[in-house]
């Protein structure tokens, strides 16, 4: 069993991976002490941008040529730029140089190395709320597989197309198209998205706080939806979503007969129904990846059933509010915190939609990563410190290849194909975290075998993350809660 763990772990591993990469590269300034007190910008230059349309480039600086701004304002402006630039996950480099001629005016070069942008990858899915809860319960049936398609920046305008097909104890199909931007401005985006689902298996009650699965032999759960997102984004910054769906839900009718409540108080083995959402987004931070320094903000409001459809009508509200913050404190050491609350109506809802901690994989409170806690609304705070071991970045030689001459015709080769990334580095970063969390779960219909509802949730730690190439997050946790259960866990991508 634990070579076959360490084989599903590879595998994990490499569906993880995909799409991503790390970006390293810096910004330089030519004589930074001898800068004037006010500055022109003359020029900017993009070098090495094959496919990435220059205004793609452009549009993520915090001014623009002919603008005259203060010293200071233009080295914090021109450091800012580059995080927009790597927050956008298209460049695995991003190097800014930065001289200045004639006594005050500014010319930029940008210095970029795309990624590798279609990425077609084996997936294992993991029908489990997280990876730790998929060991302990042990049952290998759960997983299911397939294979995924990302290409992004089509068209080299930052277009994003995701494919993914998995089949086994989840038989899911989707495929998103993400348009960051109808204009060069950047004002508006969309994102067209279609799904199909279904499983053997559903999570219908819980018991001491841990989800009871109901099996079948054919499908317990199907499910088609599709929407559309729209972007607005209002500055660098802030960003608007509004979303528009719909939705249609089937389960067995052994399933209706074991939950009657599953999916409808009028017990429907049916239910169809349109939703609507609307969020707003404010990211400061320095990294969507590993973030040390800035903070984060998110609010939204989701409603499932509009009032369209009359037959078994769902009614089911959400209010979603979190803040994050990430501070440097000096010498390595870095602290952040997190706060998320969730409402709804303290009214009776269907039991798929009493989901409080623990049903996905992110939220949830480490300590409790086995249990699942039911309720109406919820609310979190999260803290860490941590000590930065290691960040560094390795480069390698390369090897000049002797150019050959060939046909012009055996170079006409789609653009979009040639740009392959050449890693010629190796960045690796390791920090040691102590963390404490704690929560509450609100559940007025609380049934007596479970029993972290209503309860103070506390969990406490330490870990150790490796953030190296492709983005990988790999978090090493030994963790404890407050009835002392104890143990190591493992995660995938930043605690918060």
């Amino acid at each position: 069993m634990p070579f076959l763990r360490s084989i599903f772990l590879f595998f994990f591993l490499i569906n993880f991976c995909s799409g991503l990469s790390q970006t390293v590269g810096g910004v330089e300034f030519k004589d930074e002490d001898q800068l004037p007190k006010w500055i022109r910008i003359d020029s900017i230059e993009i070098v090495n941008n094959r496919i990435t349309k220059r205004y793609v480039i452009i549009n993520e600086f915090e001014y623009k040529v002919g603008d005259s701004i203060p010293r200071y304002d233009f080295i914090a402006k021109s450091k800012l730029s580059r995080t927009n630039l790597v927050n956008r996950q298209l460049f695995s480099f991003i190097q800014l140089d930065v001289e200045i001629k004639e006594g005050y005016k500014a010319y930029i070069k940008v210095t970029v190395k795309e990624r590798w942008n279609i990425w077609p990858a084996p997936v294992i899915q993991v029908d489990a709320p997280n990876i730790n809860e998929f060991f302990a319960r042990n049952d290998w049936s759960r997983l299911s597989y397939g294979f995924s398609l990302g290409w992004s920046n089509f068209f080299g305008t930052g277009h994003k197309l995701k494919l993914r097909a998995v089949f086994g104890n989840t038989n899911q199909i989707n495929a998103s198209y993400e348009i960051p931007a109808l204009n060069k401005k950047v004002y508006l985006g969309l994102t067209p998205n279609v799904e199909f689902k279904s499983t053997r298996s559903v999570n219908y009650r819980n018991e001491n706080d841990k989800q009871v699965l109901f099996q079948a032999d054919v499908y317990a759960f199907e499910s088609i939806s599709y929407g559309v997102d729209l972007w607005f984004k209002h500055n660098f910054y802030l960003n608007h979503k509004l979303k528009l769906g719909y939705e249609a839900m089937r389960i067995k009718d052994t399933l209706l007969l074991t939950n009657p409540t599953y999916l409808s108080l009028d017990t429907a083995n049916k239910i169809k129904f349109y939703k609507i959402g609307y969020e707003m987004e404010f990211d400061k931070s320095d990294s969507k990846t590993y973030p040390l320094k800035g903070y984060y903000v998110n609010v939204g409001v989701d409603k499932l059933g509009v009032g369209l459809v009359t037959d078994t009508p769902t009614d089911v509200f959400y209010l979603n509010a979190e803040i994050s913050g990430y501070v440097p404190i000096g010498a390595g050491f870095f602290w952040g915190a997190k706060a998320r609350v969730r409402l709804t109506p303290n009214k009776l809802q269907p039991y798929r939609y009493r989901n409080g901690l623990g049903y996905d994989k992110f939220d949830y409170i480490r300590g409790y990563e086995l249990y699942s806690i039911e309720g109406t609304n919820y609310y979190y705070f999260k803290t860490n410190f941590k000590f930065e071991a290691l960040n560094k970045v390795w480069t390698f030689a390369k090897k000049k290849k002797k150019q050959k001459k060939k046909k012009k015709k055996e170079n006409a080769k789609i653009e979009v194909f040639n740009n392959r990334e050449k890693k010629n580095y190796f960045p690796l970063g390791i920090y040691i975290n102590a963390f404490s969390e704690c929560g509450y779960v609100r559940d007025p219909y609380r049934t007596p075998e479970n029993k972290k509802a209503n309860e103070f949730l506390l969990g406490f730690g330490g870990s150790v993350d490796i953030v190296t190439v492709y983005d990988v997050v790999i978090r090493l946790e030994y963790v404890a809660n407050r009835d002392l259960e104890h143990g190591f866990r493992l995660g995938f991508k930043k605690a918060f």
